[in-house]
C-alpha cells in the first residue's frame, strides 16, 4: 500500500524542520508606530481609523465565525480594530471596524472570511484578514502557536505558500518600515538615501510545490 501525503500534511512537515519563534513583541510595535511621521496621519484621515474593539464585539465575532480569536490577533483587536499602512506596503490588517461586530464590508475579518469560506473553499481553522488584489487572501492559521500567516489561494483553493512564521512579527515588518518614510516635494520615498525595503528581507517565503 502506498501512503500519498496531502499538501496539509507536507506543509505541516516542512513548518516542523523550519519552524521559527517569535522574534517581536507589541511593546517593539508600538515604538516603531510612535516614530512613524506619517503613519496616524493618514489613519486619522481615513473612513476606518484605528478603533478598539471591546470584549463584547470580538466574543460576537468569534461566535459568528464558530472559533476562538488567537492570543496575539485578539490583542491585535483589542489594541486597534483595524490597520492600514499605506506607505510601504499598502496592507489593511482586518479586523472589527469602529467596534461594530456586524460591519461585515470593507475592512471587516468577519465578511472576508465569511466570503473566503463559502466562495473559495476557505478552511475554517484560518481568518482571513487581507485580500491581495482579490487572489490571494492572507490569513493566520489558528492550529499554529506562533499564529504564522499564510496566503490562500482564492480561485485554486490551496495553501500556497507561508508568508511569515508569526503574526505579531509581521505586524513589526509593516510598522518598521513604515517608520523609515520620508515625504518630500515629489510624493514621498523610503528614508533619506532611497533604499530599498531592507526589512523585507526577514520575511520567509516558501512555495508548496
Amino acid at each position: 500500500m502506498f501512503l500519498i501525503a496531502t499538501t496539509s500534511q507536507v506543509f505541516n512537515q516542512r513548518l516542523q524542520k523550519e519552524h521559527k519563534m517569535k522574534k517581536h513583541t507589541f511593546e517593539e510595535i508600538e515604538a516603531c508606530l510612535r516614530e512613524c511621521k506619517y503613519f496616524w496621519e493618514t489613519q486619522i484621515t481615513a473612513h476606518y481609523k484605528p478603533e478598539p474593539a471591546s470584549e463584547e464585539s470580538i466574543q460576537e465575532v468569534e461566535k459568528t465565525l464558530g472559533l476562538k480569536f488567537p492570543p496575539d490577533y485578539r490583542r491585535f483587536l483589542l489594541k486597534w480594530g483595524f490597520l492600514e499602512f499605506c506607505y510601504t506596503y499598502s496592507h489593511e490588517i482586518y479586523g472589527i471596524v469602529h467596534d461594530d461586530p456586524k460591519q461585515d464590508k470593507y475592512g471587516s475579518v468577519l465578511g472576508l472570511t465569511l466570503d473566503c469560506r463559502e466562495y473559495a473553499e476557505l478552511p475554517e481553522h484560518y481568518i482571513a484578514f487581507y485580500s491581495d488584489e482579490g487572489d490571494e487572501i492572507w490569513c493566520i492559521d489558528t492550529q499554529d502557536p506562533d499564529e504564522r500567516v499564510v496566503v490562500w489561494d482564492f480561485f485554486g483553493h490551496y495553501l500556497a505558500r507561508i508568508v511569515i512564521y508569526s503574526f505579531v512579527d509581521m505586524l513589526y515588518q509593516f510598522a518598521a518600515n513604515e517608520r523609515r518614510v520620508i515625504i518630500d516635494d515629489q510624493g514621498w520615498l523610503l528614508d533619506e538615501k532611497n533604499e530599498e525595503y531592507e526589512e523585507v528581507d526577514e520575511f520567509v517565503w516558501k512555495n508548496l510545490v
